[in-house]
């Protein structure tokens, strides 16, 4: 079956944004750095680094950036006298490309939390999971959890082409009787396109948790498209969907398994 519509030129606008929210938009700049050397002694860097920072990037004598040094693994314990050498990740096991999508850095973040941009062969920048918090994050959130809703919408219509009855049946009466009234209400200032763009996210992903569209079990697709949910109603009523630690560690989780139900759905 071709998936191919006319609502993918929608698509295509949306996936233009997320290659524009680059990790350039959220990164600590290379001035303000605060670094470390490979010759110092890990007791001394933690002793300076009163701000808390929890990676720093790693200079020779060159003041060439080799890789980053995980200073949060000695926040809640003596830290040893031993060499920053000895202890710190190389920078080809940790860069990412300044061009690359907020998305890409995302996706991977609870694996790699901290990445060296790089420029032209040079390293420019930090990004760091805390960062998520950060407007274009947001943007490229609210972007990805549209474009989710979108892929929803585009199967639904396409598993019933000009029958909206038959997608309408499998959502409670409660929900029925809310799409009737919006119906009515845009037809009545003749604001009307179609049924489906009157639904919910909510709808939406009640009408494919009855079908088996999603390459998850039941359980596992349920639980997705609530994720999906709820990080759409935190982005849409501003709230804090990172505001903790633990909070951001689940956000690259919850990005992934949207990605996948998108690419399941079809688009």
């Amino acid at each position: 079956m071709e998936w191919s519509t006319e609502a993918d030129i929608s698509e295509d606008a949306i996936d233009q944004v997320q290659a524009r929210l680059n990790v350039r938009l959220i990164m600590t700049p290379r001035a303000e750095f605060m670094t470390c050397r490979t010759d110092e002694y890990i007791d001394a860097v933690m002793q300076r680094n009163r701000e808390r920072f929890s990676f720093l990037p790693v200079m020779d004598n060159t003041e060439r950036i080799l890789g980053l040094f995980k200073a949060e693994s000695w926040f809640d314990r003596d830290a040893p006298h031993k060499q920053v050498d000895e202890e710190f990740e190389p920078l080809e096991d940790l860069k990412i490309d300044g061009e690359a999508s907020i998305l890409d850095f995302l996706v991977e973040a609870d694996s790699y939390p901290a990445r060296l941009v790089v420029s032209g062969g040079e390293v420019v920048g930090l990004v760091h999971l805390s960062d998520s918090q950060q407007l274009p994050v947001r943007v490229a959130l609210f972007a990805l959890v549209t474009s989710m809703e979108m892929a929803m919408a585009r199967r639904i219509e396409i598993e019933w082409p000009g029958n909206p009855d038959g997608w309408c049946g499998l959502l409670t009466e409660g929900r029925r009787e809310k799409l009737r009234k919006a119906i009515a209400s845009a037809k009545d200032q003749d604001v009307f396109v179609d049924e489906i763009a009157l639904t919910q996210f909510a709808d939406k992903a009640a009408i494919v948790r009855t079908k088996e569209w999603i390459s998850q079990s039941k359980s596992k697709a349920k639980s997705g498209l609530s994720q999906a949910e709820r990080l759409r109603n935190h982005l849409a009523h501003a709230n804090h969907y990172a505001k903790t630690p633990g909070a951001a560690v689940r956000l690259p989780t919850i990005v992934r398994t949207i990605v996948q139900m998108k690419g399941d759905l079809g688009t």
